[in-house]
């Protein structure tokens, strides 16, 4: 773990740090600009700490429920977590960046339709909320209606536990998003991570208001229930027999 960002700090897990000297040397040239950040899924707060010492003039909208997911909570998980203790040790990380931080806790589909009403736009936003696919198309889609143009969207956990079944895993979310916005972006980087940069485009999605008013309905039964939902389907088929 990097100790200057993160000393005097309480962290159970770190899933993080490793992407650092990727984020340091591809954020270098960006580093010193006011930006607004938004993150999706934030657990003790290791990556918005990160973030806003990395990128000191920047200030931080964070995502959360801190009742984490399935993974957290299933006894023996590799990923299991005292999801008791994990906003408190989010707050206590993140309060000494005062005003810099917001802090919105509860459910993605709800929050993200809510700033963009508000106006609310952002130059950087990383998207590492619930692993389920179609959670995955859900907060990137959402996301990328709040994303400036030349702004920069980290899709997190791309290869993540590969055995499970593609419905499970963000992957196939992830491919049906890139395929919904193709010719508006520029891929920086693929790898555990896809990083990529909006370009200006005439082809916005074709539903600007793309989960309209009433987002539980629209992830009822953990389906995605919208206009671009066959390329969802047709993700989640190419990865069925992995």
């Amino acid at each position: 773990m990097h100790h200057d960002y993160f000393a005097e700090k309480s962290f159970s897990h770190d899933w993080t740090s490793t992407h650092i000297p990727k984020w340091q040397r591809l954020f270098k040239d960006i580093k010193n600009r006011n930006l607004e950040i938004l993150e999706i899924g934030s657990f003790e707060g290791l990556s918005a700490v990160f973030f806003l010492s990395f990128f000191k003039r920047s200030k931080i909208c964070c995502v959360d429920t801190f009742a984490g997911s399935k993974e957290h909570v299933t006894s023996g998980s590799e990923y299991e977590a005292d999801m008791s203790s994990v906003e408190s040790r989010f707050d206590k990380n993140l309060a000494p960046f005062g005003s810099r931080l917001e802090k919105h806790k509860g459910l993605s589909i709800e929050i993200l339709p809510k700033l963009r009403r508000e106006g609310r736009t952002f130059g950087l936003v990383y998207v590492d909320g619930d692993h389920h696919a179609a959670s995955s198309f859900a907060d990137a889609s959402l996301a990328w209606q709040i994303l400036e143009t030349g702004g920069i969207m980290i899709l997190d956990d791309y290869v993540w536990m590969p055995d499970r079944p593609a419905a499970d895993r963000p992957q196939a979310g992830i491919d049906a998003f890139l395929g919904s916005i193709e010719g508006q972006f520029e891929e920086l980087r693929r790898g555990y991570q896809i990083i990529i940069r909006k370009t200006p485009s005439q082809a916005r999605l074709a539903g600007s208001d793309l989960f309209g008013s009433q987002p539980r309905e629209i992830m009822a039964g953990g389906a995605v229930e919208l206009t671009l939902a066959g390329r969802l389907r047709a993700a989640l088929k190419k990865f069925g027999k992995r």
